[in-house]
């Protein structure tokens, strides 16, 4: 039965991804009878799905939304611009309880009974308005107090203590709360300082509730509380908020004596503020399911991992080959050495590309995000896409979504005008943010642009110079004056907003993108806006790299780092320690990477140097060998080296050596 619930959650992410679609037409085309027809269908499959798996919410959620655009096909109601946000606020929902299946927080489940009474208001029902008492509206559920105070020898008994309150909440709409205890206020034999107070609304009796603790013998106290859910109940709920984040205990008796019960209902016709309903937290950001339907088979992130550790494998064993065919000389096995290389380019190549996910996938959320911060802010903004076919690794979209949603909020908040500031400039009305990706020379590339009022120079000048970072007789480049915006607590806002200036600031958008291996640029224009560009590779799984030694280790650096390659002679200059060295006229900083890690022997009459670039300066790294290209294929390095920054990972070679990847980007700052 597992599997196939799994199966309806995974169909039940493309109808919701397919609603979210549907939606956004309808907003721009409300008189569209096909467009409100498809969401009315989408709807109607999820509301029998949900049903058949025991999702009740989703089934009489979709229930009722379902009314509303029956209606709607009717032309009995037309397609408001309300009926679409509450469908929005639908799925949030939606996406909420295929994670959780039910609701258990206290606040939220009131959010949810407000939800359905705004839908039956709109579609001119007032089932839920009218005789809401407690014994009607709760049927055969009960709600119970539990005191769960259990001995410290638990974890002795190999009895996960929190496996108890994940049971509890298959049963029904749980609240805890966490209690401190002493030791001469504690019954126990052995002395654990935490108990618990539960709440518990279930249809389950009390002696399938004694189960859950079967193995914590006269250390439950279970008391029914009332028949019925307690949990829709206004007053109750005003009871045990007014509990949290305090060591009140609870007083029983008083739960026992409420008579009535009541949902914390908006009036008939009461205007109601529609975001009220949203139970995403206020800094959590839109939780992304599946993509829609499409005429393939859905395939686990597992089982593409796996895949690419395959390739990795035939990728190693070719070169195996190689190593073996040229060190006996074997010409057949030359050959068949050439013929599995073209194999391996394909079976490479078919790997990444199921990897691949369209970046149309992430712009539904990015839309929502503009059209709700534009109307907070009281911004018209419009937005446009290009080249939203665009493919990516799955593992680089899943890491873009934050940094982008940054800087929307950005160009949207200090980028965007008002309708009234862009009138007085001669401009449109309406501002506009454009989303732009495109492939070039073996790159993807992402351009966000706004039609603002563009970066004030100037401002970041002064900026820079009031932070020590620029002399007031300096005068830098543009591109100079523009990367100082990545620079950790750089702001030229005078005051923060809700919408940006918290949390991630630039400086860790761009440590993001470096960390996908891409790159960010900046460039504008006063009064005709800003264009932020990404660079990033289409795949993080497979890179080019050089294949250095350093002693009698093997070691990578990415191709993409890689200026040139130079052989000097053992000078003077190196052995007295200085840290410049004269190449092609060009005074360069060097870092030893031999004496760094310890592996110096003999010194050789000539040394070799790999140029890279960071920060667009060129610095020499001096190694013992160089070997030549390598295609490596990435592998994690593990817990153990979490807490060090110097590789980034390992590949393994054709000899079966692993060799780590160099992260010039933390190597680099340290050299002085």
């Amino acid at each position: 039965m597992e599997q196939f619930e799994q199966k309806f959650k995974d169909d039940a992410a493309d109808l919701i991804k397919t609603l979210e679609e549907d939606l956004l037409l309808l907003k721009h085309n409300p008189n569209d009878k096909k467009i409100s027809e498809s969401i009315f269908r989408t709807i109607h499959t999820l509301k029998g799905a949900g049903a058949m798996f025991g999702y009740e919410n989703i089934s009489k959620m979709s229930h009722d939304i379902e009314g509303i655009y029956s209606l709607i096909q009717e032309e009995k109601l037309k397609a408001s611009e309300e009926i679409i946000k509450l469908t929005f606020n639908a799925i949030d929902f939606y996406k909420y309880f295929l994670e959780h299946k039910i609701i258990t927080d206290t606040k939220d489940k009131s959010k949810f009974d407000n939800f359905l009474i705004a839908i039956n208001n709109l579609a001119g029902k007032n089932n839920y308005t009218e005789n809401n008492t407690f014994e009607n509206i709760t049927n055969t559920e009960k709600t119970y107090y539990i005191k769960f105070t259990p001995k410290a020898d638990f974890e002795e008994r190999g009895i996960n203590l929190f496996g108890i309150f994940d049971e509890l909440e298959t049963l029904g709409t749980v609240e805890r709360f966490d209690r401190e205890t002493k030791p001469e206020n504690n019954p126990n034999d052995v002395f654990f300082y935490l108990f618990w107070e539960i709440i518990l609304s279930t249809d389950k009796d009390i002696s399938e509730v004694e189960e859950m603790f079967i193995f914590f013998e006269n250390q439950a106290e279970i008391i029914k509380l009332k028949d019925g859910n307690l949990f829709t109940c206004e007053e109750f709920i005003e009871k045990i908020e007014n509990l949290k984040d305090t060591q009140k205990l609870i007083d029983i008796e008083e739960l026992k004596n409420i008579d009535s019960c009541k949902t914390a209902e908006p009036e008939k016709n009461k205007n109601t503020d529609i975001n009220d309903f949203n139970i995403r937290k206020k800094d959590e950001n839109i939780t992304t399911f599946s993509k829609y339907k499409t005429a393939s088979i859905r395939v686990s992130s597992e089982k593409l991992d796996e895949l690419m550790n395959l390739v990795s494998e035939f990728i190693t064993t070719k070169a195996t080959i190689d190593i073996i065919a040229q060190k006996h000389e074997i010409k057949e096995l030359e050959g068949v050495s050439e013929k599995l290389e073209n194999l391996v380019k394909k079976f490479q190549e078919n790997a990444l590309t199921i990897r691949l996910v369209p970046l149309r996938n992430m712009l539904i959320d990015i839309e929502r995000l503009i059209i709700s911060l534009g109307k907070k802010l009281g911004k018209n903004v419009s937005f446009v896409s290009q080249g939203t076919e665009t493919e990516l690794d799955k593992s680089i979209i899943d890491n873009l979504s934050e940094p982008i949603i940054h800087i929307i909020r950005n160009s949207i908040d200090h980028g965007i005008e008002t309708e009234e500031e862009r009138i007085a400039k001669g401009k449109s009305p309406q501002g506009q943010i454009k989303f732009i990706a495109f492939h070039s020379a073996g790159n993807v590339f992402i351009q966000i642009h706004d039609d603002g009022c563009g970066v004030n120079l100037e401002k970041i000048r002064k900026k820079a110079v009031s932070k020590g970072l620029l002399s007031p007789k300096d005068r830098p480049s543009k591109a100079e004056l523009y990367n100082f915006i990545f620079y950790p607590g750089f702001s030229t806002t005078k005051s923060l907003t809700d919408v940006s200036g918290r949390g991630m600031g630039m400086d860790i958008v761009k440590q993001k993108i470096q960390e996908l291996r891409g790159d960010v640029e900046v460039n504008s224009e006063k009064d005709l806006g800003t264009y932020i560009t990404l660079k990033l590779p289409v795949t993080l799984s497979i890179i080019d790299t050089l294949h250095i030694i350093i002693g009698k280790r093997d070691l990578l650096i990415p191709s993409y780092l890689v200026v040139n390659l130079h052989t000097v002679k053992n000078s003077e200059i190196l052995q007295e320690n200085k840290s410049i060295l004269e190449i092609n006229n060009e005074p360069m900083p060097i870092l030893n990477l031999i004496k760094k890690y310890g592996l110096e022997g003999e010194k050789p009459e000539f040394i070799k140097i790999v140029v890279v670039k960071f920060k667009d300066k060129n610095y020499g790294l001096i190694v013992s060998d160089i070997i030549g290209a390598h295609q490596a294929v990435l592998k994690p390095l593990g817990e153990v080296f979490n807490k060090q920054e110097t590789f980034s990972g390992a590949s393994i070679l054709g000899n079966g050596k692993i060799a780590l990847i160099l992260n010039t980007n933390k190597l680099i700052p340290n050299i002085k």
